[in-house]
């Protein structure tokens, strides 16, 4: 193993064991009480709608912070997390996003607690704020902003425009070349962003239940056509999970370090516990409190990776298996496993799904990076400006560059700029984790 992937693993072990700490110290809530975070959130009060146009609702702040989490990750990354770690990965993706709904939980409390107004009255929060002002760690406050810049043009841009530019190219159905999705994204990105936090809460409340709901009944409806083959399967991803053979003898001797690495890494990249990027996107919600605001964040990865990236696991698994072994690209994978059972307009909808999917996570992710920019310009209100309208255009051509480059680069720097945001954001968790209370 190369030293990234010695980093990757320390990195990932540090925060399965922190969301393990974390769990424990809430009593496990987040774990037998699934049916209370649900009552709570999206069956409560708290979705309620502002009317101010300069903060989010509770339920718009979730919805953009899911566009920034579901979709590539539960497409593309979890066929990454197979084709490199087996069967046993789907486990391992699991169990990271079952303790990781407590991190995520504890970030976007300390991110409320900390967050503030900036000069247009528009409520800011994230690690930036909690790291300065909870730590005095303003240095490293400074480094991570920079990292979230970087990473939403890497993961939330260029990965995400990539992604999808290869389903609709590689769909038979289609004729669109890459360079003309990755534009037309850019410009639905450019048309969203204008429009500030009110727009983007809007499009992404009504954008993410449609397309995560009919991407899981895609999902549900396959799973239910092969299921006399789901007890094997199964078996085979319990296996995987806990194999200590070595990796050299087949799919199923893949070792333990493998399936653990790479499903959850590809949770992360999924569901971004631990990462960061949630508690800017909550930080902006008008909420009655961080604790309930924080609730939202335990939905987002339940539903994000424990419904979502299982749902297509279970597909690739019972209605193409052949494609463990390299018979197809990431994407491709999946849309041979949907046209099964759909014929060619399986291909539709995983392109479809996958676009749409993207395209939000585009607008998601450039609005982590813009208060990024924010954090870093400080109240000089021209160079805010200035930097601002410098960012919006490179991201938006780096969403066309993305759309027809090779990928691998791409992931590697991503994966890697994730472990580095981790680092920080889990040390100021710990360091705070008296500050975070637990959902009364």
């Amino acid at each position: 193993m190369d030293f990234f992937g010695i980093f990757e693993c320390f990195v990932l072990l540090l925060l399965l064991m922190a969301g393990i700490w974390f769990t424990a110290r809430m009593k496990w809530y987040p774990i037998l009480h699934i049916g209370d975070i649900f009552r709570r959130t999206i069956g409560g009060s708290s979705a309620k709608s502002g009317q101010t146009g300069k903060s989010f609702s509770s339920f718009e702040a979730a919805a953009t912070s899911l566009a920034g989490t579901m979709g590539t990750g539960n497409i593309v990354g979890v066929a990454a997390a197979l084709a490199a770690g087996g069967p046993g990965s789907v486990l391992w993706m699991l169990l990271g996003a079952l303790v990781g709904m407590a991190v995520k939980y504890g970030e976007i409390v300390l991110g409320i607690l900390y967050r503030r107004k900036n000069r247009d009255g528009e409520l800011r929060g994230g690690p930036m704020f909690y790291m300065s002002k909870g730590l005095k760690w303003d240095r490293i406050a400074m480094g991570f902003a920079v990292l979230c810049v970087l990473c939403a043009l890497g993961t939330g841009n260029i990965a995400q425009v990539n992604a999808a530019a290869g389903a609709v190219s590689s769909a038979s159905a289609f004729s669109f070349p890459p360079w003309a999705v990755g534009v037309g994204m850019a410009l639905f990105c450019w048309l969203v962003s204008k429009g500030g936090m009110g727009r983007i809460g809007k499009v992404m409340s009504v954008i993410m239940p449609v397309i995560s709901l009919g991407y899981l009944a895609g999902c549900f409806w396959v799973i239910l056509c092969c299921r006399g083959r789901l007890l094997p399967v199964l078996m085979q991803i319990w296996k995987g999970a806990f194999s200590l053979r070595s990796a050299a003898s087949g799919v199923l001797g893949l070792s333990i370090v493998r399936a653990m690495r790479f499903g959850l890494a590809r949770g992360v990249f999924s569901h971004e516990a631990g990462l960061g990027s949630a508690p800017i996107a909550h930080g902006g919600a008008d909420c009655q409190s961080p604790q309930e605001q924080g609730l939202w964040g335990m939905l987002e990865v339940f539903w994000d990776t424990v419904i979502g990236c299982t749902a297509t696991s279970l597909v690739l698994l019972l209605a193409a298996p052949e494609g463990l072994a390299g018979a197809f690209e990431d994407t491709q994978w999946t849309s041979a496993a949907f046209s099964r059972w759909f014929g060619e307009a399986g291909a539709w909808f995983v392109s479809i799904s996958l676009v749409v999917f993207a395209a939000a996570a585009l607008v998601s992710w450039w609005f982590y990076g813009s208060q990024a920019v924010e954090y870093l310009a400080g109240p000089d209100g021209e160079k805010n400006r200035k930097w601002q309208k410098w960012y919006l255009w490179g991201y938006l051509a780096a969403a066309v560059v993305g759309s027809v480059i090779r990928m691998s680069a791409v992931w590697r720097a991503s994966d890697l700029i994730n472990c580095c945001m981790i680092l920080p954001n889990l040390a100021a968790l710990v360091l705070l984790a008296d500050q975070i209370e637990n959902p009364r």
